[in-house]
């Protein structure tokens, strides 16, 4: 039970990455309250993955391996969840 909470808050962060990433194509989206807060939630732990300096010329790539970095962190939990039983 737990597992499956915890492995459905990183499938929600994970989209909240995505809404979050898509909204820096949209400028007017910058400026709303709601992007904002999101904004706040989830720059956090981006910030952790542009120290790499991930950039490919605009580009961003961090919130892509920040994602990645969630799935396989998601997969893992589920991995040890069923050898534990």
């Amino acid at each position: 039970m737990l597992v499956r909470i915890l492995q459905g808050a990183i499938e929600l962060y994970i989209l909240l990455i995505i809404v979050w990433s898509l909204g820096s194509f949209n400028p007017s989206w910058r400026y709303a309250g709601w992007y904002r807060t999101l904004e706040s939630i989830i720059d956090p732990y981006i910030s952790l993955f542009r120290g790499m300096r991930l950039q490919v010329g605009m580009f961003d790539l961090s919130p892509m391996l920040a994602v990645a970095f969630l799935s396989i962190l998601s997969i893992v939990v589920g991995a040890v969840a069923r050898n534990v039983r």
